[in-house]
């Protein structure tokens, strides 16, 4: 049986009552029965080149099955050795949003696929489709909440930046993201990374899109855990640099005035071979070893550790 949009309501009715009622065994359509559409002795949907269809489209097609008691299945079938990011990324949210009540997800999916505007006006571009849906919505609850208790975020807390400057090749390579497009969009996302979860979430997102990551790649991830443990030790700067008369090299932390003797101490412990020098911290490469980044991501990690009050201090918050 064959039903689409070209037939008369009348002969389409007949053909569709006629597949419910169980004349038929198979209904060949085109995307006419989306909606508004029960039909509760279909258990298999079949759909061809799943590619070319919309989020929401591939929703509601797959809702037209398992409408009934029998065990449905739904096949979507696409027809290139290489998707498209989005037609991947469509496909990949229709498999992964098959709990009940997933329309929620679905819909915030199709918003971060397709790009949103401000929240908060009539653009239709914006913050949002810089720092990605998610990531958006994470930091608009903290604003709410914030502002719900009374707390006031302090600039003097944290340093405003850090930046990093240390011989390790980060960047995203051209034969992994082709499109120029894509990789400045995967860039912004990179860089409005704020939290552990939140990077970790973007790393599996590429590996799904588009594969095993590079060297290059993973280095720059390795660059962005380190920025984020050099704010959390109050850090303004990490780098290298020649010693001079010793052809070696060495790394400088940079502190500022909210890092605390304590927790010098606690970085000392880990490691003696730090050098104090006023407001900067030393190491040789060769002390730190092979995997140095390893260890200065753990010694980041030992400078930043929330300590006790030394008896007489106030209280931090």
């Amino acid at each position: 049986m064959v039903a689409h949009g070209k037939l008369s309501s009348t002969d389409l009715e007949e053909r569709i009552l006629a597949f419910k009622d169980k004349k038929y065994d198979v209904l060949v359509s085109s995307t006419i029965i989306e909606n508004g559409i029960d039909l509760p002795n279909a258990n298999t949907l079949i759909v061809n080149k799943a590619e070319k269809f919309g989020l929401a489209q591939l929703y509601q097609l797959r809702g037209r099955v398992g409408r009934g008691k029998t065990q449905a299945y739904a096949y979507f079938l696409y027809h290139a050795q290489r998707l498209p990011i989005d037609a991947k990324k469509r496909l990949r949210a229709i498999v992964e949003a098959s709990e009940l009540g997933a329309g929620f997800q679905i819909a915030m999916k199709d918003l971060e696929i397709r790009g949103a505007g401000d929240i908060l006006g009539a653009n239709q571009h914006g913050a949002i489709n810089v720092v990605g849906v998610s990531h958006f919505i994470r930091m608009l609850n903290k604003a709410v909440e914030d502002l719900k208790e009374g707390r006031q975020t302090k600039t003097t807390e944290v340093p405003q930046e850090v930046s990093i400057e240390i011989p390790l090749p980060a960047f995203i390579p051209d034969d992994y993201i082709v499109s120029s497009k894509d990789k400045i969009g995967v860039y912004q996302r990179l860089a409005a990374a704020d939290n552990f979860g939140y990077l970790e979430e973007l790393e599996q997102d590429l590996i799904e899109d588009y594969g095993r990551m590079p060297k290059e790649v993973a280095n720059l991830f390795h660059v962005l855990e380190l920025k984020l443990l050099a704010k959390k030790a109050y850090l303004t700067n990490i780098r290298a640099e020649n010693i001079h008369g010793k052809g070696e090299r060495q790394l400088i932390l940079s502190m500022s005035d909210l890092v605390r003797p304590e927790n010098i101490l606690s970085l000392l412990e880990y490691n003696s071979k730090w050098l104090v020098s006023g407001s900067k911290l030393k190491i040789s490469f060769e002390v730190l070893g092979v995997s140095w980044v390893d260890e200065l991501k753990e010694s980041l990690r030992r400078l930043g550790k929330k300590m006790k009050n030394l008896p007489g201090e106030k209280v931090q918050k």
